[in-house]
């Protein structure tokens, strides 16, 4: 360096990072010995000082140009956090042939390192290291408030063009993780106003974006966190894209509760509610209207055993179930189904009076058109077989008038059948039967 003075701005960044493997803490330029191979020796340790990682030190070590605004403050600090500074010092003396803080008193010279303002001597080329510093690059205008558990706490970034972060703030730390992350503005890019308030077990809490164009999430917002899940998610509005007023109320066993959407233009999920929430699975579930999709007016009222009882829908155009209407369950099976009327579908006026053993027992079916079953009634039933069922008519169909008294064994006993039209059974009875065979 004192033989060929200020080394070229592509060569700064080469080694520079070499001598992060030092000691803490004397890095200054005279201090850093390099040979022809570009390998790096560090000197003189007077000023330098032992620490063990995770400790405080906080006593004064290194030259007052190279010291953090820590150590000028006398505030307790870690060996590392003040060595990237003074290894930024050092970049600068490489490139700019000068010392970015300097000062004719201690004085002087601690106001302007606290500052933490310096400027870009005009001779200066655009290089790879002053176009890195000032844009598309990485990290502009860093600054480092304290650190915790190894993490870097208090970062702030102030611009970038054409890159990632913007405005990225962090105020404390919680067990390793960020917390209190704030970006201000964001264009062509991905997250915009991002702000956590506070971080429980690990994961982020508070979450709230502002805007976005032609991104994903807008207006979001989290309120707290319950084990390690999102709790009191917000959206307000989206445009082409997914989600639309989401909100959750609370949360029980890490599953989203009291879920809400107030409306959404060619997407999915309508004015869904949930109340509450048991054993991990959604209850209380509220689906106002949809158009050109699925779930109508959906509501559950309660739950047992993990599985949906309570389930009602409306309505429904172009789609499945219509009217749908559960009353109990018993064993993870619905009990208590009730349809009260479908167009262009499968079941008609279905209902279920109790269940034994996980099978539908006293099934009803009123009418159907184009379908199959016409007037089922199922009185009783035993071991998992329907028994005393009744069909009244059916029209292009095959059973008719079908009645069954009992049954032994699983196999059905006392079958009758009045009449059939282009069919195969007319008239048939079944007295008894023996062994499995009529």
């Amino acid at each position: 360096m004192i033989e060929s003075g200020s080394t070229r701005p592509l060569d700064a960044p080469k080694w520079s990072p070499r001598t992060l493997r030092g000691v803490p803490a004397e890095f200054q330029a005279e201090n850093l010995l390099m040979d022809a191979n570009m390998n790096i020796k560090i000197a003189d340790f007077g000023f330098s000082n032992y620490y063990t990682p995770g400790e405080q030190l906080a006593t004064w070590c290194g030259s007052p140009p190279y010291a953090a605004p820590e150590v000028f403050e006398g505030k307790r600090y870690t060996g590392p956090e003040i060595d990237v500074w003074s290894l930024g010092v050092v970049l600068y003396v490489l490139v700019c042939g000068a010392l970015p803080f300097d000062g004719s008193t201690l004085q002087s010279l601690r106001d302007r390192v606290l500052s933490g303002r310096f400027r870009i001597p005009y001779f200066m080329s655009s290089g790879e290291v002053t176009s890195t510093l000032r844009h598309n690059g990485t990290l502009v205008g860093l600054r480092v408030g304290s650190q915790h558990n190894g993490t870097l706490v208090g970062l702030r970034v102030g611009s970038q063009h054409n890159g990632t972060l913007v405005g990225l703030r962090m105020g404390s730390q919680h067990n390793g993780t960020l917390v209190g992350l704030r970006m201000g503005s964001q264009h062509n890019g991905t997250l915009v106003g991002l702000r956590m308030g506070s971080q429980h077990n690990g994961t982020l809490v508070g979450l709230r974006v502002g805007s976005q164009h032609n991104g994903t999430l807008v207006g979001l917002r989290v309120g707290s966190q319950h084990n390690g899940t999102l709790v009191g998610l917000r959206v307000g509005s989206q445009h082409n894209g997914t989600l639309v007023g989401l909100r959750v109320g609370s949360q029980h066993n890490g599953t989203l509760v009291g879920l809400r959407v107030g409306s959404q233009h060619n997407g999915t999920l309508v004015g869904l509610r949930v109340g509450s929430q048991h054993n991990g699975t959604l209850v209380g579930l509220r689906v106002g209207s949809q158009h050109n999709g699925t779930l109508v007016g959906l509501r559950v009222g309660s739950q047992h055993n993990g599985t949906l009882v309570g389930l009602r829908v409306g309505s429904q155009h172009n789609g499945t179930l219509v009217g749908l209407r559960v009353g109990s369950q018993h064993n993870g099976t619905l009990v208590g189904l009730r349809v009260g009327s479908q167009h262009n579908g499968t079941l008609v006026g279905l209902r279920v009076g109790s269940q034994h053993n996980g099978t539908l027992v006293g099934l009803r079916v009123g009418s159907q058109h184009n379908g199959t079953l016409v007037g089922l009634r199922v009185g009783s039933q035993h071991n998992g077989t329907l028994v005393g069922l009744r069909v009244g008519s059916q029209h292009n169909g095959t059973l008719v008038g079908l009645r069954v008294g009992s049954q032994h064994n699983g196999t059905l006993v006392g079958l009758r059948v009045g009449s059939q039209h282009n069919g195969t059974l007319v008239g048939l009875r079944v007295g008894s039967q023996h062994n499995g065979t009529t």
